[in-house]
């Protein structure tokens, strides 16, 4: 894989969480992270972590959720693709001038939505579905935290174990553990809606055990 441009190093350079560090935020106790601590954080944040994990969404992707859109037969939680859902509409009468060219006044984005399926381990979806059934029935989102709240649970946790990270630090944390688990990039792609260059380029990383297994492994 060849070396990204330096912008993208320098913005992205140790944005996941190492393997170790993802099973210490799990050992934490929440009682200790909050200075008005209330029972029902604990097991809250606890799925609120293990399901970001485990999808490598977006955080408008998460907190929007749709109960209707969980199919547990299928282990399928299926999202509205933020990055997909604005389609540019042109505008013939004034589409003259370069047809390759955007201007403003040659068209128009609409607002459309568009959907992903992620698929998940059916262990997950066993807890999906236990959450789930301990909701109010007329919520039609299984989350009614804001993204702003959802960043700050990952925040608090991540700073507990000395390496504050941001939400979208854990899609980066999905596709590194991904690649480490032998998953192959394709799927990984299809997982994040995302090009495979992307997810070569942007979310994947190595660290210097690894760079030292793969310099010194024969090819032949």
């Amino acid at each position: 894989m060849s070396n990204p441009p330096k912008t993208v190093r320098k913005r992205y350079q140790n944005a996941a969480l190492t393997s170790d560090e993802v099973r210490q935020i799990f050992r934490l106790n929440p009682a200790n992270l909050y200075t008005k601590y209330k029972p029902e954080y604990a097991e809250r944040d606890r799925f609120v972590l293990m399901l970001a994990f485990n999808m490598g969404c977006r955080i408008e992707e998460f907190v929007t959720i749709q109960r209707k859109k969980i199919d547990y037969q299928n282990c399928i939680i299926t999202v509205e693709d933020r990055k997909k859902d604005s389609k540019w509409t042109w505008d013939i009468e004034k589409r003259f001038r370069d047809p390759h060219e955007r201007r403003s006044d040659q068209g128009h984005y609409t607002k459309g939505k568009a959907w992903r399926a992620i698929r998940l381990p059916k262990d997950v979806m066993e807890e999906v579905k236990f959450y789930n059934e301990t909701l109010p029935k007329n919520q039609k989102t299984l989350f009614t935290l804001s993204g702003k709240a959802v960043e700050r649970i990952v925040q608090r946790y991540t700073t507990a174990i000395g390496n504050t990270k941001s939400f979208h630090a854990i899609r980066h944390t999905y596709a590194t553990l991904a690649r480490e688990a032998g998953i192959p990039v394709k799927f990984v792609a299809k997982q994040f809606g995302d090009r495979v260059g992307t997810v070569q380029t942007i979310y994947e990383e190595l660290s210097d055990e690894q760079e030292d297994k793969y310099a010194n492994t024969r090819l032949f």
